[in-house]
């Protein structure tokens, strides 16, 4: 665009020149206001948590279902009967399937993924295990027309044979856990009671 000069003798001047020079000094600008962003990460960081509030958060799923199961079999003692057995075990397995979730979606501490694995297959070993051998002392219950001390009379060896087993699983998810923690530990200098 020419624009008409004020002075006589002097030659019109183009306006592009400064338009030129503007847009150069908005491209640097914006590439300036782009670079800056990416290297903040495009807005406020979130708080890093502690090593130790990680440490405690997933081991507090862990106990959690530990207090499930032991809920579960202090129910057993203190008010069973035939009908509920099935809803008591039912609700007992969606409990840990609602923590085996949480650590799931759990994130890891800063990539490292060994304590969030460890508890999660914790939970779900608990699970499996009880599935394997109380879910079917729990049928048998369920279906016994009988008396409970018949049922024990009678089936005592496949009741202690579960508890056993259930027992020995436990022991193994406890060493897992312990050995998973303790490496979690020492990789990022926590201390553990």
């Amino acid at each position: 665009m020419i624009t008409k000069s004020l002075f006589k003798n002097q030659p019109a001047k183009s306006t592009n020149r400064f338009i030129g020079k503007n847009r150069i000094k908005i491209g640097f600008l914006s590439l300036f206001v782009a670079l800056s962003l990416i290297l903040t990460g495009c807005g406020t960081k979130t708080p890093q948590i502690s090593v130790q509030d990680y440490n405690n958060e997933l081991i507090s799923l862990q106990e959690s279902a530990l207090d499930q199961v032991k809920s579960y079999f202090q129910a057993l003692d203190d008010e069973y009967d035939g009908q509920n057995l099935s809803d008591l075990y039912t609700t007992m397995q969606e409990n840990l399937s609602t923590l085996a979730d949480k650590a799931q979606n759990a994130s890891g501490y800063r990539e490292d993924l060994t304590l969030k694995n460890a508890v999660l297959a914790y939970i779900t070993g608990l699970q499996t295990s009880l599935d394997q051998h109380e879910k079917p002392i729990v049928r048998l219950l369920t279906s016994y027309s009988g008396s409970a001390q018949q049922f024990y009379e009678q089936d005592r060896s496949s009741i202690n044979s579960g508890t056993l087993l259930f027992a020995q699983d436990l022991t193994k998810l406890d060493q897992a856990l312990d050995i998973a923690q303790s490496t979690f530990a020492k990789k990022h200098k926590l201390k553990l009671p």
